[in-house]
């Protein structure tokens, strides 16, 4: 890449990862020798996500070009463009059976689009329209049947959708800036991460909140574990903190870092956290004893992404 990379996104074998750039391209990229076997080139603008297909080979992008594409990784083409958004799609995803894919955009909406190959592949179906701001996420449930929608629309920020109809189901936050939003694994609980420093649980169903995180600060970031048992909160000065979802309790204060810690990741066993911050360092932290494992230095850099391969 020749300008920063924004996202990274292992595939569901392992065997490869997917990069996203400022510099308009994707690249793909074989784990076992970080060789690059594609550059995926056709977007005009900065690339905001890309993400694999759960169940074909496809790759998805979503750039500041205004669309998202589909790239079939077999003949190392674009597929298809997903074009009418009138502003910047920044963040783009597949529904877990990978029939569907989420876009979201700057210009206050979000769209579902046609994911699965065929006839109809790449066709519009619906536009959740209603935020009164940029719609900045957007994330389907486990039966792929809703949508979860984050907007710096401080009214309503949070939505809940249909995937049907586009009906929208239930509202969170109300009032209040939300920096980002998640759904627990199972779909029951959605989580809200405001900027008056509280994280707090909702039930997915009423919209009523059912659990604060005590905080005390402005989270920068927030992951929830594949189990949804766990979760990661960090803030400036470098800390990141580790939460049972039960009753909120603080089970870890992770220290270490010297910088801000904007990334959160854990592994799919549960077992560790990857952490990523400004001052260039990634740290995988043992989520038992709350003790550091390992700390990947980039020299310099600071680290906009990073994941864990299940």
């Amino acid at each position: 890449h020749t300008a920063a990379a924004r996202c990274v996104d292992f595939s569901p074998s392992c065997s490869h990862l997917v990069t996203g750039s400022s510099d308009g391209t994707a690249r793909l990229w074989s784990v076992e020798d970080g060789t690059c076997l594609w550059i995926l080139e056709g977007h005009a603008e900065s690339i905001r996500s890309a993400s694999f297909s759960p169940i074909s080979p496809t790759i998805l992008t979503a750039s500041e070009d205004h669309t998202a594409r589909l790239w079939d990784v077999e003949s190392k083409c674009c597929r298809f463009t997903l074009s009418g958004h009138t502003g910047a799609v920044v963040f783009a995803a597949f529904s877990p059976n990978g029939q569907r894919v989420v876009t979201s955009s700057f210009d206050c909406t979000a769209r579902l689009w046609v994911a699965e190959r065929g006839i109809s592949e790449g066709s519009y179906l619906l536009t959740f329209s209603g935020h009164r701001g940029s719609v900045v996420s957007a994330s389907f449930t486990l039966d792929s049947s809703r949508v979860l929608t984050t907007s710096v629309d401080a009214s309503e920020p949070v939505r809940m959708w249909s995937a049907e109809d586009g009906t929208c189901l239930c509202t969170f936050s109300k009032g209040t800036q939300v920096r980002e939003a998640h759904l627990s694994p199972d779909g029951a609980q959605v989580i809200s991460v405001d900027v008056d420093h509280r994280v707090r649980v909702w039930c997915a169903e009423s919209g009523t909140c059912s659990l604060e995180l005590q905080h005390g600060e402005q989270a920068l970031a927030f992951a929830i574990s594949l189990d949804g048992t766990l979760a990661a909160t960090a803030c400036g000065g470098g800390v990141a903190r580790l939460w049972h979802m039960s009753d909120g309790k603080l089970l870890h204060t992770l220290l270490g870092h010297s910088g801000e810690v904007s990334v959160l990741a854990f592994h799919p066993d549960g077992t560790r956290l990857v952490t990523a911050s400004a001052d260039g360092d990634a740290r995988i932290w043992d989520l038992v004893s709350g003790e550091c494992l390992r700390t990947l230095s980039t020299g310099a850099a600071a680290i906009r992404a990073a994941c864990l391969s299940p």
